[in-house]
C-alpha cells in the first residue's frame, strides 16, 4: 500500500545492503524482535512471505502491503541502525536521502477511525477549559486522543 518509487526501493535497498537476501546484519530472530517493537507488525507473518521468504524479500513484501506512515516509522528506526561513519561522502548522501525518503513517508499518515472524532456540542465545549473542540466517540476500540493541552500551558 506504500506509494515507494523504484528509485527510491534502489536506494532503500543499497543503504539496508539488501543485496544478497539479508537486511544489515539482523539474523531472524533479531530482525523479527525490530520490527515488532519498530511497527507492533511480525515480518514473519505468512503475509510477507515472498518469493525466497528472505529477510530482504520479507522487507520487499512489508514495503508493498503496509500504509506510508507505518512504512516510513521502519525505514526510519531502521535508519538508526546505519548511521554511516564520517568521512564517506556517498554513503553520507545516500543516507541523507533514505532519511527524506522515510520523512516524506511518515508525512503521508491517514487519520485512522475519523469517523470517531466527532465536534463538542457548544454548550459542552464551553464548560470545559481544555480545547481543541473534538471528542472521541465511546464505544470505539482506539485509544483516547491527547491534546497535550492543559489549562495550565494556555495563556
Amino acid at each position: 500500500m506504500s506509494d515507494l518509487t523504484f528509485i527510491e526501493k534502489t536506494k532503500l535497498e543499497k543503504l539496508f545492503q539488501m543485496g544478497g537476501g539479508y537486511v544489515l546484519d539482523f539474523s531472524n530472530r533479531t530482525l523479527a524482535e525490530f520490527a515488532v517493537e519498530s511497527t507492533v507488525r511480525d515480518i514473519y507473518d505468512a503475509k510477507y512471505d515472498y518469493a525466497s521468504g528472505s529477510k530482504a524479500n520479507r522487507l520487499r513484501a512489508f514495503w508493498t502491503q503496509e500504509p506510508n506512515y507505518l512504512l516510513g516509522k521502519l525505514i526510519h528506526d531502521l535508519l538508526d541502525c546505519c548511521r554511516p561513519a564520517a568521512g564517506d561522502p556517498d554513503q553520507d548522501r545516500l543516507f541523507e536521502e533514505c532519511e527524506r525518503i522515510a520523512r516524506r513517508l511518515q508525512q503521508s499518515a491517514p487519520v485512522e477511525a475519523l469517523d470517531a472524532i466527532q465536534p463538542r456540542a457548544a454548550s459542552e465545549a464551553s464548560k470545559s477549559s481544555r480545547g481543541p473542540y473534538v471528542t472521541l466517540s465511546r464505544g470505539t476500540n482506539r485509544r483516547q486522543v491527547s491534546t497535550g493541552c492543559t489549562p495550565s500551558s494556555r495563556s
